[in-house]
């Protein structure tokens, strides 16, 4: 009886500790809403995954069975050493990878025109809406970021937002280089894509949109060569009348975002202070070899808001060697069993794949909410989709279009 009665009064101890922690973190911490965000999404993803195996189980094959596997093994294994007050990051993590199975097993379903286009007009309108508000002081808090005064759009963060365009970019110069979109129609997008990822004054977006602009000119001159040659004259002398003009702002500008001083070293000045960062989280994770093994665990502390800020790093320090090898695993394998449904893959489906790459070494996707994004992109490697069949998708445009050539009907019956 005594025995019993101390093991009674243990738990309620136990209990209590549990529950006041637990009420304290719904209280006090704003990651909350975050882990609510990615526990809603990953049921829902829980649902239709089960649903595909269960209508297709009498034809299953090694090709569906081996991701679903290895999705649940890393599940599994990112519970160790875990607490409340981390839960969000691995609900994060785990959603990534749920989607990724999601967007595998149902990838011929899901016309990447359609998203494509939905997530530019998203991106546009909302956009325009903040901008708006931006001018009025009260709001202007909500919508501009810092003493640098970056633009942070709809979603309250300029890298955030910075990272949703390069996607969105990458993926209307795919839709148009498999000719699911025409030209006008593209320079429209892609002018009004770089105009927002320009100024959320992003170094990432900044070197991303050169390098999309290279292989866009790459392809242009593979397929269309005068084009191509009168495009390269247009940016050049459009470059060179920028420099002329604010030539010296904008270098100057530049240097102070590169924060080229004798108080820090280039390369962390060029990372915005993250070269220091990923060296005080790759120092915490090889302090031991269980850590270098296993990882420190969601639970381990962060050493600045927003994390590792590199997806690779975040995957190392959090789940150690053991992860990042079930991680790179699940990643090769899905390259492996769906060489079959490369119907329409040609090299330019890489390019919002090396977009979301780029954009994890700065940043981490795992524990955003817009990491879905990421995800849509890896679509592009399960092509099946014939765009030229899709080229009429964007409803807006078309209604423009019928605008226009209503008017221009018009106004040849008046003439006439």
């Amino acid at each position: 009886m005594k025995l019993y009665c101390c093991t009674i009064d243990r738990f309620i101890v136990l209990y209590r500790s549990f529950m006041e922690n637990f009420v304290n973190w719904i209280m006090n911490n704003n990651t909350l809403l975050y882990s609510i965000f990615f526990a809603i999404m990953l049921v829902f993803a829980c649902v239709l995954i089960v649903r595909y195996y269960v209508i297709n189980k009498s034809n299953l094959s090694a090709k569906q069975i081996v991701p679903l596997v290895i999705t649940l093994v890393l599940f599994a294994y990112s519970f160790e050493q875990i607490s409340w007050g981390h839960f969000y990051k691995l609900l994060g993590f785990n959603m990534f990878t749920f989607y990724f199975l999601l967007a595998f097993l149902y990838y011929d379903k899901i016309s990447k025109c359609k998203i494509t286009s939905v997530a530019f007009w998203f991106l546009l309108l909302s956009s325009i809406l903040t901008f708006a508000l931006g001018f009025i002081p009260v709001f202007e808090q909500y919508f501009w970021f810092g003493a640098e005064h970056r633009f942070a759009g709809i979603v309250g963060n300029p890298n955030t937002l910075q990272f949703c365009t390069a996607v969105v970019l990458a993926a209307t110069l795919v839709v148009f280089f498999k000719g699911g979109m025409g030209r006008v129609e593209m320079y429209f997008k892609c002018l009004t894509l770089a105009g927002i990822g320009l100024i959320t004054k992003s170094k990432t977006f900044m070197v991303i949109f050169v390098l999309l602009l290279i292989t866009y000119l790459i392809f242009e001159f593979i397929h269309h060569a005068k084009i191509a040659a009168i495009e390269l004259g247009v940016i050049l002398i459009v470059f060179g009348v920028i420099y002329l003009i604010w030539g010296k702002v904008i270098i100057d500008s530049l240097l102070a975002r590169l924060y080229l001083d004798d108080t820090t070293s280039f390369i962390n000045g060029l990372t915005s202070d993250r070269w220091d960062l990923w060296s005080r989280y790759l120092g915490s994770w090889t302090e031991d070899t269980w850590a270098l093994l296993f990882g420190q665990g969601f639970s381990s502390p962060d050493f600045m808001y927003g994390g590792t800020h590199n997806d690779f790093i975040f995957v190392l320090y959090n789940l150690g060697i053991i992860g990042g090898v079930l991680t790179l695993g699940l990643g090769i394998t899905y390259l492996v069993v769906c060489k079959d449904k490369y119907k329409y893959f040609s090299v330019w489906n890489l390019v919002p794949v090396i977009t979301i790459i780029a954009i994890s070494c700065t940043e981490n996707l795992f524990i955003r909410a817009f990491s879905l994004l990421s995800v849509f992109c890896f679509l592009f490697l399960f092509d099946n989709e014939n765009y030229e069949n899709a080229k009429s998708d964007d409803k807006i445009i078309n209604y423009i279009k019928k605008i226009f050539i209503k008017e221009k009907k018009e106004s040849n019956d008046n003439l006439q």
